[in-house]
């Protein structure tokens, strides 16, 4: 007991050790215990740590080839889309790599002890080791074909995309000066 200023004392309130139980039948839970609840419930898993996919890879890859590892590096894991990005050395490795990438994805998902990995993708061989993610991503979302028929077909829209910046261009020196009818009037004089 604790003495009071004026002599007196008051008693300290004692501790609750036993859990109390709601009447529906649940009890407190810890954070971690409700969140793994919330995800069970919901059907949903937690991802493989794309950290421990990426640094096992040496490992894998020597169990599925033994030269694996030297000619090909794993780059980003994304856990979203349960895709593993790999880039290897040369174009052989490259399509090696298309080929077995059924027992890449079976390797790693043993390896890792979840089946978060999904897919595989390929980088392009020629990609900067160290090139940024947003200009990697770039590169890769990249439709060749339509890259190669730009610097090779005769035909170009240069005419008409120079007509539409000399129009806004016009548009821009004259917004809020006149009317629609001079707009008119201006653009199609220098046609």
């Amino acid at each position: 007991m604790a003495p009071k200023n004026n002599g007196a004392t008051t008693k300290k309130p004692k501790r609750r050790t036993t859990t109390v139980v709601r009447r529906d039948g649940r009890g407190p839970l810890g954070l971690g215990a409700a969140i793994g609840m919330m995800m069970t419930e919901r059907g949903l898993a937690a991802p493989a740590a794309g950290g421990s996919v990426l640094d096992r890879w040496p490992d894998i890859a020597a169990a599925l080839a033994p030269q694996l590892p030297d000619h090909v590096q794993a780059v980003a894991f994304h856990p979203e889309t349960g895709q593993l990005d790999l880039r290897p050395a040369s174009p052989a490795y490259a399509t090696q790599l298309r080929l077995i990438s059924a027992r890449i994805v079976a390797a790693v998902n043993e390896a890792v002890g979840t089946d978060a990995v999904r897919a595989v993708g390929v980088l392009p061989v020629g990609a900067e080791r160290d090139a940024p993610g947003p200009m990697l991503s770039f590169a890769q979302s990249l439709c060749l074909d339509a890259v190669t028929a730009g610097l090779t077909l005769p035909w170009s829209s240069g005419i008409v995309e120079g007509n539409v910046n000399r129009i806004k261009t016009i548009k821009r020196a004259m917004y809020g000066r006149a009317s629609f009818r001079l707009l008119r009037t201006r653009i199609l004089l220098r046609a």
